[in-house]
């Protein structure tokens, strides 16, 4: 009977940790078996085992367990898939070079890219698409490649695929 309650608690919290949700309340058997500190070596008053978080790190709130945010949130997640199609979309106008003619999956269209590993930007917008379920606009997506750099407006030595 003990070992179906833990079993069962235990899956319980990797439903609600692994679904982005975050756990309230003491976490473990109390028996102790840890000194109660966090990750940045605070106790926090919390007594029994630390939990093992999906990601991010254990963290004590008032004397409760519970797991830091993983920063997986939508807004955390665009502005993430922003940078990174940033750095790949750089390119430079004044080289005299082809530039701008790989592509990559946005998170509506597929994008022009001019070099660098696409693969981190495209697992971002595949994580992004699943969790957050943006509604992309009715509008034709822009050719692509466009084998287009566009000069920037602070500095025409350097610019970004169109």
């Amino acid at each position: 009977m003990w070992h179906n309650f833990r079993m069962r608690k235990a899956l319980c919290f990797a439903f609600v940790v692994a679904c982005g949700g975050s756990v309230v309340g003491p976490i473990g058997d109390g028996g102790g078996g840890s000194d109660g500190q966090t990750s940045d070596g605070t106790t926090g008053g919390c007594t029994g085992t630390p939990p093992s978080c999906f990601c991010g790190s254990p963290k004590c709130i008032n004397g409760q367990w519970g797991c830091t945010d993983c920063g997986n949130d939508c807004n955390s997640l665009l502005q993430q898939i922003n940078s990174e199609q940033a750095k790949l979309q750089t390119c430079c106008p004044t080289c005299k070079s082809l530039q701008c003619l790989g592509t990559a999956q946005g998170v509506c269209c597929v994008i022009t890219i001019n070099s660098g590993d696409k693969s981190n930007f495209e697992a971002l917008v595949t994580k992004y698409k699943q969790q957050c379920k943006p509604v992309c606009p009715g509008i034709p997506c822009p050719p692509a490649p466009s084998m287009v750099c566009d000069p920037s407006q602070m500095d025409p030595n350097s610019g970004h695929c169109r």
